[in-house]
């Protein structure tokens, strides 16, 4: 059935009396509402990075301050966490635990979906890494504007795996770390020996360094390894460079916890040289490794083994 209108309220309209709708709300320019936009923006940025700041203190409460009193946490094992106290509490645990540890962050996108709401999606990785195969965390942050300030209504992370060739590499994981020998573990007339073992980028690689002290306290020997899976010989490969000029490459086996390493080299002087180096792990709870080189020449003379070197660790990867 057809509607009726009055003929005056037609004539109205028609003449511009009145609208046929609302009138029109006063809204800011596109410059301000852009101006708007990039300040919120900014201030979100800006508040990840001092995330970042506060994790790398390892300060639980100020990480926990970023999140709004009931907003929530998923870590990427799938374990969630309510509330400010809770993920105060998480924090806190993770912090004891892994005293040192780094976080880097970066923000793979970040919109505006309101004046009250953004999403972030990023990436994030610990450093140094944790124990087992090289991964990162992909999180997505919703933020919430709450008083004037951005908080965390939600963040949640995935594991991300990297590829690598850690799945070659993987035993060393038990050598991760710095070690040094006492006053009770000398070599030859005194000598002290100090190692530094840690993971090359992407767990792709491991980087070795070691010094020689006499007994004066006098370095006598550095050197550098890159120890590294070898695609073409399908073998574990090094690289040895010493302080003096010398180098080295060598050959690497593993077997029940010990790594053991046959090298061939050559001295400034163009002497050829040749050793087999021996990595031992003793114990579980406090872990030492034995060192002894052995089977060793220079030229055509041969020379005597080395003691065993007892290393205790000084740090290492938890």
């Amino acid at each position: 059935m057809a509607t009726h209108l009055p003929v005056s309220l037609i004539l109205a309209v028609a003449i511009g009396l009145l609208p046929l709708t609302h009138p029109v709300q006063a809204q800011d320019s596109p410059a301000a509402t852009a101006a708007s936009t990039n300040q919120s923006l900014a201030e979100i940025s800006q508040q990840s990075a001092d995330f970042v700041r506060a994790f790398n203190k390892g300060d639980a409460v100020a990480v926990s301050a970023f999140w709004a009193p009931d907003g929530e946490y998923t870590d990427e094992a799938g374990q969630r966490f309510v509330g400010r106290k809770a993920i105060q509490a998480e924090y806190t645990t993770f912090f004891a635990a892994h005293p040192g540890r780094t976080i880097q962050i970066a923000i793979d996108s970040l919109r505006l979906i309101s004046d009250t709401l953004a999403i972030e999606d990023g990436h994030s990785k610990l450093v140094p890494p944790p124990p087992g195969p090289p991964a990162g965390s992909r999180y997505t942050a919703v933020h919430l504007k709450v008083d004037g300030r951005w908080l965390l209504a939600s963040v949640r992370e995935a594991r991300v795996a990297s590829p690598s060739t850690y799945s070659h590499l993987k035993d060393f994981e038990w050598m991760i770390g710095s070690w040094a020998s006492n006053e009770q573990s000398t070599w030859n007339v005194g000598n002290t020996v100090t190692i530094d073992i840690q993971w090359g980028p992407n767990k792709s690689s491991v980087e070795l360094t070691y010094r020689i002290n006499g007994s004066g306290g006098d370095e006598t020997a550095t050197g550098r390894q890159i120890i590294a899976w070898d695609p073409e010989t399908r073998r574990i490969h090094s690289w040895a460079f010493a302080a003096d000029g010398g180098r080295s490459i060598g050959i690497w086996t593993e077997r029940n916890d010990s790594w053991t390493v046959e090298s061939s080299g050559i001295l400034p002087d163009g002497t050829k040289t040749s050793s087999v180096n021996a990595f031992t792990r003793v114990g579980d709870a406090e872990p030492a490794m034995i060192w002894q080189s052995s089977r060793q020449t220079s030229g055509k003379t041969a020379l005597p083994d080395t003691d065993e070197v007892v290393l205790q660790r000084v740090t290492g990867v938890d």
